[in-house]
């Protein structure tokens, strides 16, 4: 009686391009990014099955998945499989992806990846200017960090009889000259994660570390706008611009 001894499982290459760059793992998909591909070939002497799965399911609703085959045989099975993202937003982390193969005899492969989906920019959430530390923290509604380009500019409220109300408040433009006169401009070195929290959605951005040189004045009204915040992922925060009144006491502990 003749049979095959095969005790090798099938072989897998996979190549992954985040919008069409070749990447040794994608890490984060961000609002930024539009596109997964991955190249697969499975190899083996005498290849049965082959199969792609993703976790968690939901993810599904994110993305158009579209394949093209490029061989099929007894031995090899090649496929490209675009994920293409259709633009809603969230936030799901880990995203695992899996491809399987399985030869004629039961021996199985499987390669996996894991990256995180994240579409969902950082909102501001509060912020204060503080003339006794001489900082203008900005919170923000999740983890953050300031890049490498990251830039701001205090402004001083020209009318000190009348506080700033309305869209001057809410929506403030910075470049009325009737109104806001710039006081000092910041690069990425006068903004810093903020240390007297242990969160880390908070930015400091120090007032004293601008050009020309100033300090915040108690009592005063400010505008700031802010550039350069992502979060974790590689969300930008956009351009930030708040206004409020400095205040000449320290805060209170954070706990």
């Amino acid at each position: 009686m003749a049979f095959k001894v095969d005790t090798l499982a099938p072989r897998i290459e996979v190549d992954t391009y985040l919008d069409g760059e070749l990447v040794d793992e994608i890490g984060c998909f961000n609002a930024s990014n539009t596109k997964i591909t991955f190249v697969a070939t499975a190899t083996d002497c005498c290849l049965s099955d082959y199969d792609w799965a993703y976790l968690p399911l939901n993810i599904a609703v994110y993305f158009t998945a579209d394949s093209t085959v490029l061989t099929v045989s007894a031995t090899q099975f090649a496929i490209i499989v675009d994920f293409i993202w259709n633009g809603a937003t969230d936030t799901i982390c880990p995203v695992t992806v899996t491809a399987a193969a399985t030869d004629c005899c039961g021996n199985g492969s499987v390669w996996e990846t894991e990256f995180c989906f994240d579409t969902v920019l950082p909102g501001l959430e509060n912020f204060t200017f503080n003339s006794k530390t001489q900082v203008v923290k900005v919170d923000f509604d999740e983890d953050v960090e300031v890049s490498d380009d990251a830039t701001a500019a205090l402004y001083v409220w020209l009318d000190p009889q009348n506080a700033p109300t309305g869209g001057d408040l809410t929506d403030p433009d910075f470049s009325d000259s009737d109104k806001w006169q710039l006081k000092a401009d910041y690069d990425s070195s006068a903004i810093t994660p903020y240390t007297e929290t242990i969160k880390d959605s908070d930015i400091a951005v120090s007032a004293e570390s601008g050009t020309p040189y100033y300090q915040l004045q108690g009592g005063v009204w400010y505008g700031l706008s802010l550039n350069g915040i992502v979060d974790k992922c590689g969300n930008p925060a956009g351009e930030i611009n708040i206004v409020g009144l400095a205040f000449d006491h320290a805060p209170a502990p954070a706990f």
